[in-house]
């Protein structure tokens, strides 16, 4: 079984390592590397905010396996989830029980609330990763020229 903890400060360097591996960035709306000083002043002002959530997971191991972001809005708690799974774990069905334990612990605790996730279209892995967690296909949208996926989970 998987376990989790909620981000701090100093997580942030791991964050950022996942954050900036090259197939992250392949699979992200901004494809440009992320440069450390700018990671951190986000970091801190997303951890500082309140309206994000990270949640960091371990495997059995206790090795650190990758993180779930979700960022909110503070009035309507819905979310926008993320994910991205270390180079060194991806393929072993992580990203599905990730997905599923981030969406439920934040729907429990926020009743009510929509998660929605936008996945490239041919990202086929990663659709059916959300698909298992107990997302549902929404609607396709080109953003930021590129043909997407919204699935949301309530």
């Amino acid at each position: 079984m998987l376990a989790f903890e909620i981000a701090d400060i100093n997580n942030a360097h791991l964050i950022y390592q996942w954050a900036n591996d090259p197939i992250a960035r392949e699979n992200s709306y901004n494809k440009e590397p992320i440069k450390y000083s700018d990671h951190l002043v986000w970091f801190k002002e997303k951890i500082k905010s309140g309206s994000s959530k990270f949640y960091i997971f371990s495997n059995e191991e206790g090795q650190k396996i990758g993180f779930v972001r979700l960022d909110f809005n503070n009035v309507h708690k819905n979310a926008i989830i993320s994910i991205v799974v270390d180079i060194n774990h991806r393929g072993k069905g992580y990203a599905k029980h990730m997905l599923e334990t981030a969406s439920d612990e934040y729907l429990k605790s926020n009743i009510g609330a929509a998660i929605t996730a936008y996945i490239f279209k041919n990202n086929v892995q990663s659709y059916k990763s959300f698909i298992h967690a107990g997302f549902v296909f929404n609607s396709e949208k080109i953003i930021n020229k590129v043909m997407s996926c919204i699935l949301i989970k309530k």
